[in-house]
């Protein structure tokens, strides 16, 4: 299931509004959901949108994005892969804006193995990374990380 839950579309698409980045990549965007929205709704953008991401972020520029989108992704990864991952999205965006289920759930497809949950995360996971803003929402975890 190449997409995000689809109850937190409008608060992400609100923090994105509110930020107002030019230049955003979009790490694992699966069926591409928000950057189709970032490109209705910003007047002006840069969109990169990558789904081959371990082998992608390392071809990126330090602070060369003013945001990363990285969302629904993060579980899909063992938990040292997906802080690595995390860690480089932050490299890369000067705000990076990471969500993921609040309570694990089992997810296991058998057609595509990338869509297996694989790990559970907490506001203490991001905590490391300075500014954290973390937002309502009933079923997930939303967060902007800024430097």
């Amino acid at each position: 299931m190449p997409w995000s839950n689809p109850s937190q579309i409008s608060k992400v698409l609100e923090i994105v509004l509110r930020e107002n980045p030019y230049k955003i990549l979009d790490l694992g965007c699966g069926m591409g959901i928000y950057g189709f929205l970032c490109r209705i709704f910003l007047e002006q953008i840069d969109l990169v949108i990558i789904d081959n991401i371990e082998s992608a972020i390392l071809k990126f520029n330090s602070k060369s994005y003013d945001m990363v989108l990285f969302l629904d992704v993060i579980e899909h990864f063992d938990k040292d892969t997906g802080m690595w991952i995390l860690k480089e999205a932050f490299r890369v965006g000067r705000q990076v804006i990471v969500t993921t289920p609040k309570e694990f759930f089992a997810q296991v497809v058998e057609e595509n193995p990338l869509e297996n949950h694989r790990s559970h995360w907490s506001k203490q996971d991001f905590m490391t990374f300075g500014k954290v803003e973390f937002f309502d929402h009933p079923e997930s975890l939303i967060a902007l990380i800024s430097g």
